[in-house]
Parts: C-alpha cells; sequence; structure tokens
C-alpha cells in the first residue's frame, strides 16, 4: 500500500477530477483515455507526519474523510465512500476514482517513478475485473517524459484527459534552476506534452495539480545575486530551488 500527502491538494485534486467526469458522462463520449503522469498506488494510507495535531492541511482531510459516511454532498466524496474500507482510508487514487465514476469504455496509461508504487499498479492492472473492465492498459516505469516522447495515438477513444501531478511547477529556465529533480514539471515539459498531442483531433484536456513554485536563492548559482526573489503572490509558496 502507497503513501499520500492526505492534504487539502488531495481534496481539490480528486474533487476537481470527479467533477470533469461527471461533466463528460453528460456528453455523448463513449471512449475515454486517462493518462496520468504521476500515479498514486491505488489506495495509499496518510504518509506519517510529526505535527498532525496541528497541521491544518492533514486536519481539513481528516475532517472530509471523517464525514463522507454521513454527510456525502457530491460525486467526489459519493466516489471515494465507495471505494474506501473504513471512514475514507485507505485513499483511492486518481485512476480508481475514473474507473469508478466513468461508465463507458476506458483506456489507461500510468506513469509511475517509484519502483515499488508501480509494482503496486502493475498488479492491480493484472487483476481479472479490472482487465475485463479496461479496453486497454499501460504501465511506463520511471519518468514519465519516456511515455511522451513519440505522439499518441489515441485508437478508438474520442476524449482524453492528462492528469499531471507533479511535486511542484518550475517556472524558471535550466540556466537559473537545475533539472536534477524529475518529479518537477518544468516549463519544456509543456511543449514535450503538446508535441505528443500534435497528431490527435480528439477533445484533449490537460490539468496539472501543482499549486507550488519556488524562488530562487541569491547563493545557489553564479551571478544570481541579480535575481529578484520576491515572494509571489496567490497559492504559490516561497522557498529555494535546488541547484
Amino acid at each position: 500500500m502507497g503513501l499520500c500527502k492526505a492534504n487539502r491538494g488531495n481534496l481539490m485534486q480528486h474533487w476537481v477530477l470527479c467533477e470533469l467526469l461527471r461533466r463528460l458522462g453528460q456528453r455523448d463520449f463513449k471512449h475515454l483515455m486517462f493518462i496520468c503522469t504521476h500515479s498514486m498506488a491505488p489506495w495509499s494510507v496518510p504518509e506519517r507526519r510529526d505535527d498532525e495535531a496541528r497541521n491544518r492541511c492533514r486536519q481539513v482531510f481528516h475532517l472530509a474523510r471523517r464525514r463522507i459516511g454521513n454527510q456525502r454532498i457530491n460525486a467526489y466524496e459519493e466516489a471515494w465512500f465507495a471505494l474506501s474500507a473504513s471512514d475514507g482510508l485507505p485513499y483511492p487514487s486518481s485512476a480508481m476514482f475514473v474507473k469508478h465514476l466513468w461508465k463507458e469504455k476506458l483506456s489507461l496509461l500510468l506513469c509511475e517513478a517509484a519502483h515499488d508504487v508501480s509494482d503496486e499498479i502493475d498488479g492491480w492492472l493484472g487483476t481479472p475485473g479490472i482487465k475485463a473492465r479496461l479496453e486497454g492498459s499501460r504501465l511506463s516505469r520511471g519518468d514519465w517524459r519516456l511515455a511522451f516522447s513519440d505522439p499518441f495515438t489515441a485508437g478508438d477513444a474520442d476524449v482524453l484527459i492528462i492528469e499531471m501531478d507533479p511535486m511542484r511547477f518550475e517556472h524558471h529556465s535550466p540556466h537559473e534552476c537545475s533539472r536534477k529533480d524529475r518529479a518537477v514539471l518544468f516549463p519544456e515539459d509543456l511543449d514535450l506534452t503538446t508535441t505528443a498531442l500534435s497528431g490527435l483531433t480528439i477533445p484533449v484536456l490537460v490539468r496539472t495539480t501543482a499549486i507550488r513554485t519556488r524562488l530562487l536563492s541569491r547563493r545557489q548559482l553564479p551571478g544570481s545575486e541579480k535575481v529578484d526573489s520576491r515572494c509571489f503572490t496567490g497559492p504559490w509558496s516561497a522557498a529555494r530551488c535546488s541547484p
């Protein structure tokens, strides 16, 4: 079983996904292809935090999961309750929500860098019930960019959703910030995605759930004393960029 952040980010990520699936389900689409660049294990438990009792994001998550047994008011909470064993845990992945809510034909491409998590995904995809439910499935182990290196073909799918859930979005150039952390989403990754989609004629929705970016530290890069490291406003959190 995997680990999840169990925070407001999970709540926002999957509430939006479930609402999107609900709206698309009201249209005349017959075959959804769902691609996830940063997949979770099919089920996860919250990672341990030393500040569990004080962390506001974790407490909001706990409040949400404990109420779904009695106060389910939307597609997300209905699906969450149906997919978890007790009080919202273990927590389901995006692929689990999609499989539960999408009633028409479904194909999955799930990318995962962590070996242990990808093993769990592989086991889930190989179960008889899931194999019977899906039109097709593929697990891409390692960096998700490998799966995007060639143009996509959709087969008979008539709508495509790509969900990106990176650690953060890094808007600085390679000269300003290292590309060593491959769990981060960079501007050139958007170009890679656009190229991979260039041959498709079906409706495509690409969504990223990253709500953080990082600012440069003046001490980390040669000449960075000229960089303006003011904090951003809005949902971004300021932190240092890894050199």
